[in-house]
């Protein structure tokens, strides 16, 4: 896309973004690899984090809906045996 193509407002945003991206090089160019590596790292870590907290909390849900279909779960078992049965009763 030309320049020509593009009003002064535009021009005027591109330009503004294109400095703040050089910014934000030259932030990251001054600070060391290890601090990048462990800032890097505490992001990954927490979005795991928050993963592995919705995961957890579907699985909660699956099971509770499971429970549900199967009348509640948990209730006492009945069981029927005619002549013959073997083990508790």
């Amino acid at each position: 896309m030309t320049t020509e193509a593009l009003g002064a407002a535009q021009v005027a945003a591109l330009q503004e973004d294109a400095a703040a991206q050089e910014r934000q090089v030259a932030a990251l160019a001054r600070r060391d690899p290890r601090d990048l590596w462990a800032a890097d790292l505490d992001a990954f870590l927490a979005a795991l984090d928050a993963e592995e907290a919705t995961e957890a909390g579907r699985r909660e849900e699956l099971v509770r809906q499971q429970k549900q279909s199967r009348g509640g779960g948990g209730g006492a078992k009945v069981s029927l045996c005619i002549v013959g049965c073997v083990g508790p009763q």
